[in-house]
């Protein structure tokens, strides 16, 4: 077990990695435990991989990286490749971080082995200039891509919307979020306060275009399916709250779309395969490469002193000695972060319609309020709302008694983790509470600037201007941290400083 912190990092050499965060030192190492440089809770180690070491209170390493999801991971593998002795730290029981790759456990009774899920990313958004596309195609990651011509499906109560009516929808919606609401974001000069939902949803919105070719020619009629086809078009524009992680009344229009990012189509990591690159990366860090890094599990960071994922350094950070700067604080502070919720159910058999019968799990997307509720909710209602809907959207006749019950299901629970505390970075239309000042792109920069004379670095998605809110992003996040350190101790030992 780790002791209780002793002593200051005043004359370690020993750098720091803070949930996907990097540092160094710039003196000389003279810590011998964990304890000497951060204030660490610690337990057995809850893995038997061969790449997860056992707990040692006897440290020698130039770097220790806290947080084992993607972008520590990213930065340890950079360091441990330029010849640093790394130590990675992670509370969770696990590695990867919001990178969640589980087993549907069958109940009992079901002899067949459980299968993986992707309960946190699942996607990887742009097919070049993306390093997580090329680590999947290295890997053999089977990723799905939707045809561009490919027929969009939408259900509601009734069932299955007419085709050309579905079409519309789907272009409209998509369109409107990721196209025209960016250009007019660009091309206008939007309030900070305006939100995305005051462009999507008002009267003269392109998510309405074209929408009257299919209304009836008798007035009366004609309202009322006018009425219904817009409230169609509004629902399905709500759903992408799931994309921002937050209400689109929460999400500032005066920045949507200013990020650089990947370009080509989104696509998503099938077979709950996201672990490989997870694990490929924590080979690296304690692989063939001298000297090796070490992972540990169970280690809980609680004190950071000098002579950390956002949601966490929001809501309950640990203690820095001395006190982070205050444009640091605000950035934790006021960025909004989003919640993606997962529910996914496994079946002994499937059943809904047009099924290509070897796959035998659905899955359920929830994004902002509704992920909220579903994870506060209790686990067997759950299932039961989510096995209900399920059978009323996708089943040949929903009042079947052939439909089987779900064998297995898991629930996503991201909003409560200790460790996360939802999924990742937006930026808010309302202002800060403290300075009253609105939130903006500077604010996710100022997260990523190294402190305490650049002995404690920040890496994450919500470190990255362009790329935030994506496991790329989180990746090079971390890849830039690691060179960022690696350079600062190689400068250290030619006395260049």
């Amino acid at each position: 077990m780790a002791e209780p912190v002793k002593k200051t990092l005043t004359s370690a050499q020993t750098g720091l990695l803070s949930v996907g965060t990097a540092a160094h030192t710039n003196v000389k190492p003279a810590v011998s435990t964990i304890a000497d440089a951060v204030g660490s809770t610690s337990s057995q180690p809850l893995s038997t991989s061969p790449h997860l070491r056992a707990n040692r209170p006897d440290i020698d390493a130039d770097v220790i990286v806290i947080g084992a999801g993607i972008s520590g991971l990213a930065a340890a593998k950079e360091l441990v490749q330029k010849g640093n002795k790394v130590i990675v730290l992670e509370a969770r029981d696990r590695i990867g971080g919001r990178i969640d790759s589980r087993a549907i456990s069958p109940q009992h009774g079901h002899e067949e082995s459980g299968v993986r899920i992707d309960m946190g990313a699942s996607f990887i958004h742009g097919k070049y200039d993306n390093p997580i596309y090329d680590l999947a195609q290295d890997l053999g990651i089977s990723v799905h891509y939707s045809s561009p011509e490919g027929e969009i499906r939408i259900l509601d109560a009734d069932g299955q919307i007419e085709k050309d009516i579905a079409n519309r929808l789907g272009f409209n919606v998509s369109h409107t979020f990721f196209d025209a609401s960016r250009s007019y974001a660009q091309n206008n000069d939007p309030s900070p306060s305006d939100s995305l939902a005051s462009y999507v949803f008002a009267d003269d919105s392109p998510l309405f275009d074209g929408l009257d070719q299919h209304e009836p020619a008798d007035a009366t009629t004609r309202e009322q399916e006018s009425a219904n086809m817009r409230w169609k078009a509004k629902t399905l524009g709500r759903s992408f709250s799931g994309w921002t992680g937050a209400d689109l009344e929460d999400v500032a229009l005066k920045w949507w779309g200013f990020e650089r990012d990947t370009m080509g189509p989104d696509g998503m990591v099938t077979g709950g395969s996201y672990y490989k690159v997870v694990d490929h990366l924590a080979k690296l860090v304690t692989g063939p490469a001298t000297p090796k890094g070490e992972i540990r599990l169970g280690e809980k960071v609680d004190k950071i002193r000098w002579d950390s994922d956002r949601g966490v350094l929001q809501r309950r950070p640990p203690a820095f000695e001395p006190a982070l700067p205050p444009r640091k604080q605000r950035a934790i502070r006021a960025l909004g972060y989003g919640l993606l919720s997962k529910i996914a159910l496994r079946y002994d058999k499937a059943w809904w319609k047009d099924s290509d019968k070897a796959t035998r799990q659905l899955v359920m997307f929830l994004g902002a309020d509704y992920g909220q509720a579903m994870e506060q909710a209790d686990h067997d209602e759950c299932v039961q709302w989510a096995h209900t809907l399920f059978k009323r959207y996708l089943s040949p006749d929903p009042s079947s008694t052939d439909i089987p019950t779900p064998i297995g299901a898991i629930a996503s629970s991201w909003s409560t983790d200790p460790y996360s505390f939802n999924s990742y970075t937006y930026i808010p239309s309302k202002a800060d509470n403290s300075d009253g000042l609105p939130v903006t792109p500077l604010d996710i920069a100022e997260f990523a600037v190294p402190v305490w004379d650049g002995a404690l670095g920040f890496a994450g998605e919500h470190t990255h201007s362009d790329r935030y809110a994506s496991v790329h992003g989180a990746y090079e996040s971390g890849i830039r941290e690691g060179k960022r350190v690696a350079i600062a101790l190689d400068m250290k030992k030619r006395g260049e400083e």
